[in-house]
């Protein structure tokens, strides 16, 4: 039986419309982005959709190096959902008004980037120069705001510390610490990478976000643009229903949810180390917009940001608005 296309909808053979036929997520390989390997292997998306009474659809995840090229793939129609760390997501936000005009679905996790040495002789953020390098995913990374956060901090000057960032991935940045020899000596990352960077011989953590910026805040947010959210409420709607539901299964089902994770990292995370990252009390996976304001207000300060928001709320499509943000 053939399968139609009309006006760009997919036309199943029991006359089902889907509004879409492909849905693609931009993510990074991190537990942080937890909900979306949830969702992928549980294929939540598609039963929202078949709930909805929407036609079959097709959901991958594809893998990025890091916020920006993330940010770069939704611009380019390269996925229909991008995911990245908050301080890129606000970058695109921003760069898309009046135009895409991009906005979050939610926020799918809850943790802090930490910043890592193995090197003896630095004791904080005081004490980097600029031969010493800061593994980061990108400079627009938000592990890349907290190094800039972090050299305000310690220098008076969020660019002090622009000249030793290094752009590496997660697990490079650990091949170099753990290598010590390779002039990458500090990581500035995230769950569950910290993990292993803590294991290494002479590894100190020198600082983390929450302990920085004074409380918790969102590390990623999952978004789309207008027109997609426009063309396919369904769809949308199934997305941002599927989030709720990954988040519930991984609060109710740890033990799978690690097997999950694990399979995605192709066996480097093994399972007991996911379930000790679920376990840690920084780490939280919630639909809640918390942080938004507080990188804002930072990326304002540095030039970054050319407006501030006048509340979370403008980051966010109406579905998040019910929740005490921040």
């Amino acid at each position: 039986m053939l399968i139609g296309l009309v006006a760009g909808a997919v036309l199943q053979p029991s006359g089902v419309r889907a509004e879409v036929g492909e849905v693609r997520i931009a993510y990074q390989h991190s537990m942080s982005f937890l909900v979306v390997d949830v969702m992928i292997a549980r294929k939540m998306i598609e039963a929202r959709a078949a709930a909805a009474g929407l036609g079959p659809i097709a959901v991958s995840a594809v893998r990025f190096s890091s916020g920006p090229a993330a940010n770069d793939a939704l611009v380019k129609g390269e996925v229909e959902v991008g995911g990245a760390g908050l301080a890129p997501f606000i970058d695109l936000w921003q760069r898309t008004r009046g135009g895409a005009n991009v906005r979050a679905v939610a926020p799918i996790n809850d943790s802090p980037l930490y910043l890592i040495t193995t090197d003896p002789r630095i004791r904080s953020a005081k004490d980097f120069t600029a031969s010493d390098k800061i593994a980061v995913p990108a400079p627009g990374s938000i592990q890349g705001v907290f190094v800039r956060i972090l050299a305000e901090r310690a220098h008076g000057n969020p660019g002090a510390l622009d000249a030793s960032m290094a752009n590496m991935t997660s697990l490079d940045a650990l091949k170099a610490l753990a290598a010590g020899d390779s002039g990458v000596r500090s990581y500035a990352g995230s769950i569950p990478f910290n993990v292993p960077a803590m294991a290494l011989s002479g590894a100190r953590e020198l600082a983390t976000s929450y302990a920085v910026l004074g409380g918790a805040h969102n590390l990623v947010a999952l978004f789309v643009a207008e027109k997609f959210k426009t063309e396919n409420p369904k769809t949308f709607a199934a997305i941002a229903g599927a989030i709720d539901d990954a988040i519930a299964f991984i609060k109710s089902n740890p033990n799978e949810t690690a097997e999950i994770f694990s399979a995605a990292s192709k066996g480097a995370t093994p399972p007991e180390q996911v379930l000790a990252v679920l376990g840690r009390p920084d780490v939280a996976y919630d639909a809640t917009p918390r942080g938004t304001m507080a990188f804002a207000t930072f990326m304002l300060k540095t030039g970054a940001l050319k407006a501030l928001p006048a509340s979370w709320k403008d980051l966010y499509w109406e579905n998040a608005h019910e929740r005490n943000g921040s």
